[in-house]
């Protein structure tokens, strides 16, 4: 809740990376105001991407990722998530109100005549959004998640028991790690949340993986063998849950949660160009 500055910084532009841009105003599906970026293909495009960001981070995170895309011959929206970047929002959530953002992000390609496939890639929790909107809208074609996590409290868990064992973690932050344990902390989290912003966090809201079960288009699973905040074994798991016939997992040594790009470009890059060739297509459109 409330204003973050790191979550607003841009730490790069499109054409620090050689793309061409347009800056994009449209809203989330529940009236939320939104900014991104349009990165078109140099030529007859091969289908859309829309590009989530993960949570403390925005658009100008994913610019890496949008390179490769636009070079393959792929139009590229990459949005700012509620809260993030130049966006509008009060709060976040574990990626499911923001499902909404990327279902807006879509709903503007269709306005704007780009009847090409949609794929959605999102990291971290924007690889959870991604989740909850392809169990929304048959207008998702593919998704790829890399980071996703099955629920909020899985991340506090996971991140509690790092820093806890974790010498380098300050004295106060431990004790706030620690009380974070408590019985009835994440009960009185809930209603304050509530209190201040009239969201209930209810059962859909916790955890992905109900949604994974509506989800029958592909998916490409990306995690890093050293990811402690969505621990590859979390990843199997919701692998496992999906009852899509076409899923594919890459498992990335030595990369961590925000890492899985950069330890291996050439795989990374390899990976999601074959995945999005066999369900979008191999001709441009």
């Amino acid at each position: 809740m409330g204003e973050h500055e790191a979550w607003r910084k841009l730490i790069a532009s499109p054409q620090d990376f050689g793309l061409n841009s347009e800056v994009v105003s449209f809203s989330s599906l529940d009236g939320i105001p939104l900014r991104g970026w349009w990165l078109p293909a140099e030529r007859a495009s091969r289908g859309n991407l829309v590009l989530a960001h993960g949570r403390d981070a925005n658009r100008s995170y994913m610019l890496s990722r949008a390179r490769f895309l636009v070079r393959a011959e792929y139009n590229v929206l990459a949005i700012d998530l509620r809260l993030h970047g130049e966006s509008g929002g009060r709060y976040i959530t574990p990626g499911y109100l923001e499902a909404q953002d990327i279902l807006g992000a879509i709903h503007y390609l269709r306005e704007h005549g780009q009847r090409a496939p949609v794929a959605v890639l999102g990291h971290s929790y924007g690889g959870v959004a991604a989740f909850y909107a392809a169990g929304q809208s048959n207008e998702i074609a593919a998704t790829i998640s890399d980071g996703a996590f099955e629920s909020g409290a899985e991340v506090l868990e996971n991140l509690t028991r790092h820093y806890l064992h974790d010498p380098a973690t300050p004295l106060w932050a431990r004790s706030l790690l620690a009380i974070s344990k408590c019985p009835g902390i994440q009960g009185a989290t809930r209603l304050v949340f509530y209190l201040r912003t009239g969201q209930y966090i209810g059962s859909e809201m916790t955890t992905v993986v109900p949604a994974l079960a509506r989800i029958h288009m592909p998916v490409l699973f990306i995690s890093g063998e050293q990811d402690f905040i969505a621990p590859t074994e979390s990843a199997r798991r919701m692998f496992a849950a999906l009852p899509s016939k076409q899923k594919v997992f890459l498992l990335l040594p030595n990369a961590g949660h925000n890492t899985t790009y950069k330890t291996d470009p050439g795989k990374y890059e390899s990976t999601v160009l074959e995945f999005l060739t066999e369900t979008l297509g191999r001709t441009a459109l």
